[in-house]
């Protein structure tokens, strides 16, 4: 057993956290069926590409990323079953264990967005894109418009990042360039068409959020609206309208923790 509060989360493999095998997951526990132990490695740092042990009785997660965040968030487990794992001495053999763990069989298989994800980091490391395909177990063929296609968004976002270093460190061209590693006409290319293009992104994107949340929030109206009419009715008593009340509140709290979950990933991203 290893306590939950001594496990990291890396996220390898997974793009998002699916909300279906959460729920799937929840109810298999709460029927008191025994899930397969999570799976770690020993914390580590990296030292001239190899994996190094801190040696401080902490643990990085490989496999079981939903089980944990049941385990720890939901049920408020003190410590879970753990199969620790040796014998891994890169980060891309890591990516590659906890990939071939999900995939083509695993409990949850990758879809196109994981895969990518896997790509990406497998290729932030400077693994060679022939090897790639091996580690990932995939037919050369069958992956290979998948890494052209992470390479080409890797190569957008350091010409991004160089644009950023132009106008806000005031450097020029060639430097932002250098600096990112990214092409120098790529970044004039962006620099003139830039602005336009994220301002065209930023209200679509706000449109289709102001979407969700007007649909969310009729939503809730009308469950409540139901609630008051059926309690009015005879239909619901006034425990039962507490009830459902406190099931849209939970699920509110779960969808505010996926939401909170997905930001510090996203601001750790925009840190790196």
């Amino acid at each position: 057993m290893v306590q939950v509060n001594m496990i990291d989360q890396n996220t390898f493999v997974r793009d998002s956290i699916s909300t279906e095998r959460l729920d799937m997951l929840k109810l298999l526990i709460e029927g008191g069926t025994k899930l397969p132990p999570i799976v770690l490695v020993p914390a580590y740092e990296v030292i001239r590409g190899e994996i190094c042990s801190l040696n401080n009785n902490r643990y990085s997660m490989v496999d079981g990323r939903h089980r944990l965040w049941l385990y720890k968030d939901i049920f408020e487990y003190k410590e879970v079953s753990a199969l620790i794992v040796s014998g891994i001495t890169t980060e891309a053999q890591l990516i590659s264990v906890a990939f071939q763990l999900n995939a083509p069989d695993g409990p949850l298989s990758p879809g196109k967005k994981d895969i990518e994800h896997t790509i990406t980091e497998l290729l932030r490391r400077k693994v060679p894109k022939k090897d790639i395909p091996g580690l990932l177990g995939y037919d050369e063929v069958a992956i290979k418009k998948y890494i052209n296609d992470v390479e080409s968004k890797l190569k957008h976002a350091t010409t991004v990042r160089a644009y950023k270093r132009v106008v806000e460190e005031n450097l020029t061209v060639a430097e932002a360039a250098k600096a990112e590693g990214a092409n120098p006409e790529s970044v004039r290319n962006y620099i003139s068409r830039g602005r336009r293009v994220t301002k065209e992104v930023m209200d679509e994107m706000t449109a289709e959020m102001k979407t969700v949340f007007k649909s969310l929030h009729a939503s809730l109206h009308g469950n409540s609206r139901s609630i008051s009419k059926k309690l009015d009715d005879g239909d619901l008593t006034s425990d039962n309208g507490i009830a459902l009340y406190d099931m849209m509140e939970q699920g509110l709290v779960k969808a505010m923790k996926i939401v909170k979950n997905e930001s510090d990933r996203f601001i750790a991203k925009v840190e790196e």
